[in-house]
């Protein structure tokens, strides 16, 4: 039981760390420096509702001060999962008493909390309603957790999921995870304003019929927030997604490799072509007009046998054959239509 509930409510240990012996400073974006140990320590684990019969889940946790933590998860109370969440004293843990949404038959999951001060703290997740997976959001006061209105997307009978919570200000916190559409999952991103939590447009680079899933959100600003996740491409595979808020709204930032060979060669060229060829582009695109009105052109011969001269970049290079290096780098099919010479065997 003892390493089960380690491993659920490990990163609580970043936690234990502050309370130990101070030697170096740590710290993270929007949350206070404070002092850990140089190596990890274990420490008693933090109360569990559930008994033996469990499970006990931490899911995240924030951190004011080495005597000032919290983590947020959940228990199972024998019928329904129910929300969890534990105070560090600077001594020991002790469970807060949270709400819940509906009866003691319905599941209520936290997976994520920020600390704004001691005063300010936001916890997000879902709970069911009977129907489906809705969001669930609550707040600390600075004496008890109190659930606020949240948005949702889609239908009431739509799954709307929190995984994610990060301040950017007391006035402006963030909450990312996912909604069905009827379809798939679509990225969801909800924003407080100080007064209300309401939804924001947020991309979905995969499309209306392929998941779109933000998993977290960090905040250096109000004009600088990151969220990351994962979605799908129409026949392939599930790709990394970061999105990025720059003050006035949400775009994504896709690696250039997710858009396709030919549109990647495209816009970078062939790097192997170009090293072969000291940097030149060998593509007739980016070659210069007197170079593309012919192919190569003829020059005197010497003893008594044409050379034939290609022209790319601006510069003469020799034919194809008398260029193996480049032809091997390059890969491709025969320039100009010129047929490749025949090799020349030795007659028995």
């Amino acid at each position: 039981m003892r390493a089960r509930i380690w491993v659920a409510t490990f990163p609580v240990a970043l936690v234990l760390l502050a309370a130990s012996a101070p030697r170096a400073a740590i710290g993270a974006v929007g949350s206070p420096a404070v002092t850990c140990a140089s190596s990890w320590s274990a420490a008693d684990e933090p109360p569990n509702p559930a008994g033996l019969s469990g499970p006990d889940i931490l899911n995240g946790v924030t951190l004011l001060s080495s005597t000032n933590a919290w983590a947020v998860g959940s228990y199972f109370n024998g019928m329904a999962d129910r929300t969890l969440i534990v105070h560090w004293n600077g001594s020991v843990w002790k469970v807060v008493a949270s709400p819940n949404v509906g009866g003691v038959s319905r599941e209520n999951f936290l997976t994520s909390v920020v600390a704004i001060s001691a005063q300010n703290i936001w916890a997000v997740g879902s709970h069911n309603n009977g129907t489906a997976d809705r969001t669930l959001i609550m707040h600390w006061n600075g004496s008890s957790w109190k659930i606020a209105a949240s948005s949702n997307r889609g239908g009431p009978a739509s799954e709307n999921i929190l995984t994610g919570v990060a301040a950017a200000s007391a006035s402006e916190i963030w909450a990312v995870g996912k909604y069905d559409d009827g379809a798939a999952f679509q990225t969801l991103i909800e924003r407080w304003n100080g007064t209300s939590w309401a939804n924001v447009a947020s991309p979905d680079p995969g499309g209306p019929a392929n998941n779109n899933v933000l998993n977290g959100v960090t905040a250096a600003s109000t004009s600088n927030v990151w969220a990351v996740g994962y979605y799908f491409k129409q026949g392939g595979a599930y790709r990394t997604l970061t999105v990025h808020w720059t003050g006035t709204a949400w775009s994504s930032h896709l690696r250039e490799q997710h858009l396709g060979r030919r549109r990647y060669l495209r816009r970078h060229g062939r790097p192997n072509a170009d090293r072969a060829s000291d940097g030149l582009q060998l593509g007739r695109r980016s070659q210069p007009k007197s170079c593309q009105r012919a192919s190569g052109h003829r020059r005197p011969h010497r003893g008594g046998r044409h050379v034939r001269k290609q022209c790319v970049g601006g510069r003469h290079l020799l034919p194809r054959h008398r260029r193996p290096d480049i032809d091997r780098a390059l890969g491709r099919r025969q320039l100009e239509g010129r047929a490749k010479p025949k090799p020349r065997w030795p007659r028995r």
